[in-house]
């Protein structure tokens, strides 16, 4: 998944973009698998550092059809309700950016976004029982290529 606050102007890319915002240099995901609905629910932890020196304003997370339940910056490892919203425009193929502001840190920074995925994600396909060999348990892959991570994390 890519980082940022708005289109970038380059048609290559395909990601949103800022100056000010954080580089998440690790995530650690929680999920529960929920075979009946289709949907990923949990959480994902984000270290947040600096990008090329220059303290961050905020971290902006490309998404694409996840619902919010939540976000948090983990303080001494307790989750600290912490302001976020949307971009204003979404965009059919790449989704909405995630905007969460930070507050001042020295070194490195955790935010906790805790959300569900859509039935619909483009990076899971779901395998029912009759679709896998042994015909006992479904089953569940992603393809996370081109840009659909941000669909599931």
């Amino acid at each position: 998944f890519f980082f940022g606050s708005s289109m970038s102007l380059d048609p290559s890319s395909n990601c949103f973009k800022s100056a000010d915002e954080a580089r998440v240099s690790h995530y650690a995901v929680h999920w529960v698998v929920d075979f009946q609905t289709h949907v990923l629910r949990g959480h994902c932890d984000y270290t947040c550092v600096p990008r090329d020196g220059i303290p961050p304003t905020q971290v902006v997370l490309d998404t694409s059809g996840l619902t919010i339940h939540g976000v948090f910056v983990l303080q001494d490892s307790v989750e600290c309700t912490a302001a976020y919203s949307w971009d204003e425009v979404t965009y059919p193929a790449l989704g909405q950016g995630l905007r969460i502001p930070l507050p001042d840190f020295a070194g490195q920074a955790v935010v906790r976004v805790k959300y569900s995925t859509s039935s619909e994600a483009s990076a899971l396909q779901w395998l029912t029982l009759a679709q896998t060999k042994s015909g006992k348990h479904p089953f569940l892959f992603s393809q996370c290529e081109a840009i659909h991570a941000r669909s599931m994390v």
